[in-house]
């Protein structure tokens, strides 16, 4: 899963930064950033989350 993960990662940050110079790479940044603050909450959720042992 984490192989399959990056390739994809990967593959959708050079898909949207070979749109343009300035518009694809502001787009992988900021899809980037999204999905890190998704992540977070993500794993930020409260205290009746499930935790790792």
């Amino acid at each position: 899963m984490r192989q399959t993960g990056a390739t994809l990662g990967v593959a959708l940050m050079g898909a949207f930064a070979g749109l343009g110079t300035v518009t694809g790479s502001a787009l992988s940044l900021l899809l980037a950033a999204v999905l890190c603050g998704v992540v977070a909450v993500w794993f930020n959720r409260g205290p009746g989350a499930p935790r790792r042992a």
